[in-house]
């Protein structure tokens, strides 16, 4: 389909719960998309019917441009439970995933850190929260939010969506989990060392 359903989450905010359940509805949706990162492959994009995650928010602005029509859904979720969310991100998440060294520059960019500091990323939250706001202050017919600490209302969006509902459990899926302690140590070299920042 031309327009796409484009997912504006950020990290830890249900961005993956969010690409199940369209999955369940039936739409092509893509969790991560590599391709973007870097000079974008927009034919990555024009495949499928729904991206989100990394790198769609320092991107959903262009994206919307190319795409006409698109619908925005962003998920969210209490600002304290995020950043405990992300500080386990970025303590484990980050060696159970093994980031490659585009990710890494995308955090940089889009969080201005890529280790736990709680201060600016906090700050980061409330203002990517407010650009969206802007962005989509004389378009809210186009942006479906989903604040994910009040519960995952999947008939809501389906009704957004115009789909019929479905019966399937509210999602909830990519759960922490902590990263063994040799491949904790094996990443940390591989940071000290310098081999992400060169992707090697």
């Amino acid at each position: 389909m031309s327009e796409k359903i484009i997912g504006i989450g950020l990290s830890r905010t249900g961005t993956t719960s969010l690409d199940h359940f369209l999955k369940k509805l039936g739409y092509d949706s893509h969790h991560y998309i590599p391709t973007l990162f870097g000079e974008p492959d927009w034919k990555t994009l024009e495949e499928c019917d729904a991206v989100m995650d990394s790198p769609i928010p320092l991107m959903y602005q262009e994206i919307d441009q190319r795409f006409p029509n698109s619908k925005f859904i962003l998920t969210t979720r209490n600002e304290d439970d995020w950043l405990t969310s992300m500080k386990w991100m970025l303590t484990h998440g980050k060696v159970i995933w093994n980031y490659s060294s585009e990710l890494q520059d995308y955090h940089i960019k889009l969080y201005e850190c890529f280790s736990y500091k709680e201060k600016i990323l906090r700050r980061r939250f409330r203002e990517y929260h407010k650009e969206i706001e802007a962005y989509f202050a004389d378009r809210k017919d186009d942006l479906h939010v989903i604040n994910i600490s009040e519960g995952f209302d999947t008939k809501a969006l389906c009704q957004w969506l115009g789909k019929e509902p479905i019966d399937a459990p509210e999602p909830k899926v990519n759960a922490r989990r902590t990263a063994p302690k040799i491949k904790r140590l094996k990443y940390w070299v591989k940071e000290t060392l310098g081999i992400l920042h060169h992707g090697i």
